[in-house]
């Protein structure tokens, strides 16, 4: 059963990697021709694939590829051989490198959230509340989130999976305006779960920990959140209000400081993530939703995934061994007396109280 599931997961970390390295290939040209959102949702469907490590291939896929298995022979000193799997092995390693990542994960979340609680206030500005009530009014969220101070907090963000909670820094901010923006873009995460999208992104990147193409895809994935997320808050505004949303994302990065957390929604990015942003939000041209492609290549990708299977061939040195054993021992029609022995090179076979004893030769 491991060893089936293992296999699985190879076989879909194989694919969706040729997959990966396609888009990244044509990314020059997707992010021409296709909004943000495009690849937000391309690779969302991506990491469902890799977090449900289960084969879905049809039962007589046109294409299935033979992966030998050997398997490692324990030689007892008595008559009793055992024998390891290969693919078993990695398979045990594999789940034990999930566990590791996950802990890490996990580790690093619940320090972050002790730190975040402990240095939280109630936001007391009457004003503040008052245009977080209207952002959560104008884009229609029914269950409005709590709205918190931190000291602490690197940056504007969300946080949390069951009780989301946007925290701000506590810091004066240049204007009202700058405030709206802010308070906006971090709703606009919250009103697409965008909390939940990146947790599915960790979990197959845990999934897949041992692929690297797996790291480039969170990423990407990552950046490209933010990017559709920036479009979202741009939507329908002029080049003045691009320009002024641009400054205030540079602003982040003079003044905001720590890391960017894996699960959480700052407002900064890294340098690198940034300057795409600029590109993204002031360079004008009108850009495609794609919505028939993306139906094309979601469909492109379940199908050829069925369509290759892997099997494992078990090729065991145990097999080998035991030919080479019966070879030794004599056959049932040969005359043999107690503790008389037959040997080789390697092994003896000897006949003790009327049962044939395999020994090694040291």
């Amino acid at each position: 059963m491991l060893e089936k599931l293992f296999m699985s997961v190879i076989e879909i970390s194989l694919w969706l990697s040729v997959v990966i390295i396609l888009l990244k290939i044509t990314s020059p040209f997707i992010k021409k021709a296709y909004a943000a959102k495009w690849r937000y949702i391309i690779w969302l469907i991506i990491a469902v694939r890799l977090a449900i490590p289960f084969d879905i291939t049809l039962p007589s896929a046109p294409v299935k590829l033979t992966v030998p298995d050997n398997t490692i022979a324990l030689i007892q000193a008595s008559d009793t051989v055992n024998s390891v799997s290969v693919i078993k092995i990695t398979a045990f390693i594999w789940l034990f490198g999930i566990a590791v990542f996950a802990l890490y994960q996990f580790m690093i979340y619940g320090s972050y959230k002790q730190k975040i609680k402990r240095w939280s206030m109630p936001l007391a500005d009457i004003e503040t509340v008052a245009l977080f009530n209207r952002i959560c009014a104008e884009l229609n969220i029914k269950k409005i989130p709590d709205i918190k101070i931190n000291k602490i907090a690197g940056s504007p963000m969300m946080f949390g999976f069951i009780k989301p909670v946007l925290y701000l820094q506590n810091v004066e901010y240049k204007d009202r305006e700058s405030l709206e923006v802010i308070l906006k873009h971090e709703l606009v995460h919250y009103k697409r779960r965008d909390l939940w999208y990146k947790l599915l992104l960790l979990a197959a990147n845990a999934v897949h920990w041992f692929n690297p193409l797996v790291y480039v895809m969170m990423r990407a994935a990552n950046d490209d959140v933010e990017f559709s997320c920036d479009d979202e808050v741009i939507k329908n505004t002029d080049a003045a209000f691009k320009k002024k949303y641009s400054e205030i994302i540079l602003d982040s990065v003079r003044t905001e400081k720590g890391k960017i957390r894996a699960l959480t929604t700052q407002f900064k990015s890294g340098k690198k993530a940034m300057k795409n942003r600029f590109i993204n939000i002031l360079i004008p041209g009108k850009k495609r939703r794609g919505t028939v492609t993306l139906l094309l290549l979601a469909l492109t990708i379940l199908i050829t995934s069925m369509l290759v299977s892997f099997t494992y061939e078990i090729t065991s040195e145990l097999d080998n061994y035991n030919n080479y054993i019966d070879n030794i021992i004599p056959s049932e029609n040969e005359n043999y007396k107690d503790n008389d022995s037959v040997t080789d090179e390697k092994l003896i076979a000897a006949q003790i109280d009327g049962k044939w004893t395999i020994l090694e030769i040291p």
